[in-house]
């Protein structure tokens, strides 16, 4: 009987493993409706959160539009025009759109129709006006995500406009940060989106995969931007980036009750001295199987 206990639970943990599936933020997914080249509800003081599940977006996180006039973290834009124009141009990025599709070489197909994410970072409600929680309140794997300067940024380090200067001192650099929060502990990943080095300007100019599996397993993740172009009121350069198709996968991955004809969301593991866990524990287990349709079994496995 233990044998057979050991090769069901083997089986199982076997499935869990082989059937995780990525998520990625598709908006084609969610409800919008456009203003021209923004979401319609970017200045709306009642939606702090922009959810497709199971992303949630934080969204003008200072609670106030200032009378429709100011926005701050995440928004949802759709625009071809990728050329100087300042902050007229704020909606765009300079990859003239966004993603239509992805080839399995990784090669990027630009829609000018697609939506994309929009982010302005600001630092004053403190740094995490630009963050990224998951709906079901449980942990995720980063995996990375798409990313494109826009052409307020851009343009602005390239010429310079009040009260940023042009990026022409050697080492001059614009970065974006993925700060990956779990529990109290933290991990980044900084990306370059434009610098002067040797001479010469570069910039992310088309849209460019980013690696955030580093982060590891996370409870949410949030971005700053840094500048070597700053004042006495913070950074000079605008804190803009555009974003797509951020990718996570569930830290316990759903498989399917080919019994029950219903998908597992989750598997967790308690020992007789009540240790709840991930993982198995040496002995006896009460294996609680969680469904997402919010029934639940439990079982009993000796390992």
């Amino acid at each position: 009987m233990k044998k057979i206990y050991m090769l069901v639970a083997a089986a199982m943990m076997a499935a869990c493993a082989s059937a995780q599936v990525e998520e990625v933020l598709d908006l084609s997914e969610g409800s919008f409706t456009f203003t021209g080249e923004m979401w319609a509800e970017t200045y709306n003081e009642e939606k702090p959160a922009i959810e497709v599940a199971p992303f949630s977006l934080s969204h003008l996180t200072s609670g106030d539009s200032w009378g429709g006039s100011y926005w701050d973290g995440f928004t949802i834009c759709k625009s071809a025009n990728n050329t100087e124009g300042g902050m007229a141009h704020q909606w765009s990025n300079m990859a003239g759109g966004g993603i239509g599709s992805v080839s399995e070489s990784g090669s990027v197909t630009v829609d000018a129709n697609a939506p994309y994410v929009l982010a302005y970072f600001v630092n004053w409600f403190g740094n995490e006006n630009c963050t990224v929680s998951f709906t079901d309140g449980q942990k995720r794997e980063a995996v990375g995500m798409y990313v494109v300067n826009t052409p307020y940024a851009y343009f602005s380090c390239l010429n310079g406009e009040a009260p940023a200067r042009a990026f022409d001192v050697e080492g001059d650099s614009f970065t974006i940060t993925a700060h990956g929060v779990n529990g109290t502990t933290e991990t980044e990943a900084t990306l370059e989106l434009v610098g002067y080095h040797n001479g010469t300007l570069s910039a992310v100019n088309d849209w460019t995969w980013w690696d955030l599996s580093g982060l590891g397993q996370v409870d949410k993740i949030y971005f700053t931007m840094n500048s070597t172009d700053t004042g006495s009121w913070g950074i000079n350069t605008p804190t803009y980036f555009a974003m797509d198709r951020l990718t996570v996968k569930p830290v316990t991955t759903a498989i399917t009750d080919v019994a029950a004809d219903r998908e597992v969301a989750s598997c967790s593991f308690v020992d007789m001295a009540g240790r709840v866990s991930a993982q198995p524990h040496n002995g006896l287990n009460i294996v609680v199987t969680r469904y997402t349709d919010g029934t639940q079994k439990t079982t009993k496995v000796v390992f």
